[in-house]
This record gives C-alpha cells, sequence and structure tokens, in this order.
C-alpha cells in the first residue's frame, strides 16, 4: 500500500524520514519542490498537488501549518478529497475542532474515512517517533492504520468517534504548553534580576516542583545557550492559543491566565516576527527586566 503525505516542514520532513525507515512506499507533496528531494533520492514519489497525491495513495497524511493552508490541501479543487485512489485521510495538523469537523463531514459525503489526529512533542518527538496522537473520527481507520502510527507516536489515544476531539485536546494541550512556558521564563528572568545563576536556576527547577517540559528541554538547548533554535514558530503558538480561547468563548468558559499569556505572545510576535522561534518568548520579559538568562558556560 502506498502512503500520501502532504507537508513535509518541520514536522512532515521528520514524519517522512519516520516512514522511510519503517518501509512504507510513500509518495509526498509538498508547495516547495526541493523539499521533497531527500526523499525522492530514497525511493519516495513525488507528486505535484495533494490531489495527485491522492490518486496515488489510499490513506493520505497531512501535516499542515494552518487552517486554510490544510482546507485548501484536503478540500480545495486540487486537494485530498479530490482524488481517486484515497479511502482514508489522516490530518496530523492543529485547525481547531470547526476545521476538523468541516474535514470530516466532507470526506463522509465523498463515501471517505477521515481522522483528525494532531500530535505534540515537537521536533524531536517527531524525529524520535515518540509523538503523542490524539486521534478521533473513524475508529475503523484508526484501528486499521495503527502500524502507520505507531512509525510516528509512541502515544496513540483515540478520543472518541465525535469529529473535532483530537483538535479540542491539542488546543486544550498547547494552551497549557503555551502557559508553562511563559510562567517558566517569567520566573527565570525575575531570577535573573535577582542575581541568580542560570544554570543553577534550571538546576533546581528540574529536581523541584516546577519541573516542566520546557525545563527538561527547550530552555537548556535553546535559551541558555542563546541559540533559539528549538524549531517551532512564535505565531503558530500565538494561532494554536487563539483556537483555544476561541472554544472558550463559544463555551462560555472563562480562562482569565489564558488571556494574559496570548497577549505575551502578541508583544514577542510584534517584536520578532511570526517565523521566530518560540524561545524567543523571552525577549519582552528580557528588555522589560533589563536582565538576560544565559548560561555562564556558553560560547
Amino acid at each position: 500500500m502506498i502512503v500520501g503525505l502532504v507537508g513535509v516542514g518541520t514536522m512532515g520532513s521528520r514524519m517522512a524520514t519516520r516512514l522511510l525507515d519503517a518501509g512504507h512506499a510513500l509518495c509526498l507533496h509538498d508547495i516547495r519542490p526541493e523539499a521533497l528531494e531527500p526523499f525522492v533520492a530514497r525511493g519516495a514519489v513525488a507528486a505535484g498537488s495533494a490531489r495527485e497525491v491522492a490518486d496515488r495513495a489510499e490513506v493520505v497524511l497531512s501535516s499542515l501549518p494552518r487552517p486554510e493552508t490544510v482546507a485548501d490541501a484536503i478540500l480545495g479543487p486540487e486537494g485530498v478529497l479530490a482524488g481517486t485512489a484515497v479511502r482514508t485521510t489522516i490530518d496530523l495538523s492543529t485547525i481547531g475542532a470547526d476545521a476538523a469537523r468541516e474535514i470530516h463531514a466532507a470526506a463522509v459525503a465523498r463515501g471517505l474515512r477521515a481522522l483528525d489526529a494532531p500530535v505534540s512533542g515537537g521536533p524531536r518527538g517527531a524525529e524520535q517517533g515518540t509523538l503523542c496522537i490524539m486521534a478521533a473520527g473513524s475508529r475503523e481507520a484508526f484501528d486499521e492504520h495503527r502500524d502507520l502510527l505507531e512509525a510516528l507516536g509512541s502515544e496513540l489515544v483515540f478520543l472518541g468517534p465525535d469529529p473535532g476531539q483530537g483538535q479540542t485536546m491539542k488546543v486544550l494541550n498547547n494552551m497549557v504548553c503555551a502557559s508553562t512556558l511563559a510562567a517558566t521564563l517569567e520566573a527565570m528572568v525575575l531570577g535573573a534580576k535577582a542575581g541568580l545563576d542560570a544554570d543553577a536556576m534550571l538546576r533546581v527547577l528540574q529536581v523541584s516542583s516546577g519541573r516542566n517540559f520546557h525545563t527538561e528541554d527547550k530552555i537548556g538547548r535553546n535559551v541558555l545557550p542563546g541559540t533559539f533554535d528549538y524549531g517551532f514558530q512564535l505565531g503558530l503558538m500565538l494561532k494554536d492559543v487563539g483556537l483555544c480561547l476561541a472554544l472558550a468563548d463559544e463555551l462560555g468558559v472563562p480562562m482569565p491566565s489564558s488571556e494574559a499569556v496570548r497577549g505575551l505572545y502578541e508583544e514577542a510576535v510584534r517584536r520578532s516576527g511570526e517565523t521566530a522561534d518560540i524561545t524567543r518568548l523571552i525577549a519582552p520579559l528580557e528588555e522589560w527586566a533589563g536582565a538576560e538568562v544565559r548560561s555562564a558556560r556558553r560560547g
């Protein structure tokens, strides 16, 4: 069976490598033809459109950055649902519940199966195959393609048959992730201003109740050395925060601390740009405080 993949960016390129390593025959599309070259060199087939991928592959995965990009790639005239071979579409992007429901309805109308299956774990998780995949929609598709998903993730969670439930869980997760990063960076900037050593602060946080995903990974790797190269864009996290708060508004659930977090991400995007690394969130905090959080051992 040929597996299709639309989108070989930061996450998709690592997923493509995982799928090829697992022995899957792969057909790929990306708006940047040069991004396909390393995979074609390994035997994958390059396609000129998402529709062409779906003309070759029975199952098509997509990993794209924004809801409008996913909608065009799946629902558009040259999209996945216009293909002749596709039977199942699995979207691994973060697009929000409404968009996932729209895709599911369009797929079912064409007699196809759809899985709303966003992922968490970042570029390292995608590279190592340790992503958490939170899926909803067709249970039959989830069970049938478990081996495919297991090439990408070590935690597969089926959240239920209602389309959009995977997206709901993902935006909740990313809201917690965004908030935890903001709080951790705020605290470390305060500590630096008070004269604490950055490496010592991180060491204490790592063995204390303040430990979190960011102290375990990106702060030590990407903030303290001053490289700011974790691999996830500020603008994409701001998009995810917005999706969560839109859901909160829709359901009438107040999220005051999350609103404050959105404000910080908006300020960071204004200063550094949407494509800046997420670790650049520290920039406005450091400027406001007049303090810098860096390792004394850098360089």
